[in-house]
């Protein structure tokens, strides 16, 4: 066997990552490179998951303490969107990069465009019921397509 046959080659790791990026223009003009959500961000969100699940399965109607809401939010933030680079509120932001914060207004508008683009990994507990108003509802001003690479995403 060869080694080619054995690895995957740069080309296909750049195609692979391009599959898992998308390019997001929030309301305000900035643009964003989101990603799909990996295996690390349910790890450091495990016990929150744990908790919304055990509550959804007893049919209890769980709402996130502020504290929690912060938390989810900013390691979502942080997890997927990959530039900027947005770094956590306990960093100071260097010139290039922001933190959840500076998103201002547009805020809501890419937590919807997130949970979106991750709806198989945010499942029912993070989703608001069919006649309940979504905690950060999708505007029509987000735009963005799936389909179409990040031109220059990086890893």
């Amino acid at each position: 066997m060869s080694e080619q046959t054995n690895h995957r080659g740069p080309s296909e790791a750049k195609a692979w990552r391009e599959r898992n990026r998308k390019l997001v223009t929030l309301p305000s003009g900035l643009s964003v490179i989101i990603r799909r959500l990996t295996a690390e961000f349910l790890l450091v969100m495990k016990e929150l998951f744990e908790t919304m699940l055990i509550a959804d399965e007893r049919g209890v109607k769980a709402r996130l303490t502020v504290d929690q809401n912060r938390q989810y939010i900013e390691a979502l933030i942080c997890e997927t969107v990959i530039a900027p680079k947005v770094v956590r509120r306990t960093q100071e932001p260097k010139d290039n990069e922001l933190q959840v914060d500076d998103f201002g207004s547009d805020l809501d508008p890419l937590v919807a465009v997130i949970n979106t683009y991750n709806e198989e990994v945010l499942v029912t507990p993070f989703r608001a019921a069919a006649n309940e108003p979504a905690a950060a509802p999708v505007g029509g001003d987000v735009q963005g397509a799936p389909e179409q690479p990040a031109e220059g995403a990086a890893a």
